[in-house]
C-alpha cells in the first residue's frame, strides 16, 4: 500500500477551537486564530507522518485537556477504531502547544474536542 505524509486542518464544530488554515509542519509561526474566550489557543502543531492514502479526506475528533502548561494531555481518538492511525494521531498532538485559558489571570486546565481533517501533503 502506497504511504503519502498526510497533513491535517482542524475546523470550528460547537465554538471548541477555531481555525481559519491548514497546519504545516515546515511553518514556524503560530496557527492563525481568532482568541475566543474559555478556548485555548494553538501556538505549535506537529503533523503526523506515514498516514495510509485510504485516511485522506477523514476527520477524526480528537479529546485532549489542554493543561496550564500548554500541552495537551489524556488525548484520545472518539470516532476512530484503527490503532495505527491513533498511534500516528496522538504522537502528533502530543507534540502541540496551547496558550492556555486563563480566569482571573491564571492559566487553568481546560476539556477541548478538535476534529482533525485529514488532507495529503501537496
Amino acid at each position: 500500500m502506497k504511504m503519502i505524509k498526510m497533513l491535517f486542518g482542524a475546523a470550528l464544530v460547537g465554538g471548541v477551537i477555531s481555525t481559519s488554515a491548514m497546519a504545516y509542519t515546515e511553518q514556524a509561526s503560530a496557527w492563525p486564530q481568532a482568541a475566543l474566550p474559555g478556548v485555548p489557543t494553538v501556538n505549535k502543531v506537529v503533523n503526523p507522518t506515514g498516514l495510509p492514502q485510504r485516511y485522506e479526506g477523514a476527520t477524526v475528533d480528537v479529546s485532549m485537556t489542554v493543561d496550564a502548561m500548554g500541552q495537551p494531555r489524556n488525548i484520545k481518538l472518539l470516532n476512530h477504531a484503527d490503532p495505527a492511525l491513533a498511534k500516528q494521531l496522538i504522537s502528533a498532538v502530543s507534540q502541540w502547544r496551547f496558550t492556555p485559558v486563563q480566569k482571573k489571570g491564571v492559566p487553568v486546565a481546560t476539556r477541548v474536542v478538535l476534529p482533525l481533517k485529514l488532507i495529503a501533503n501537496s
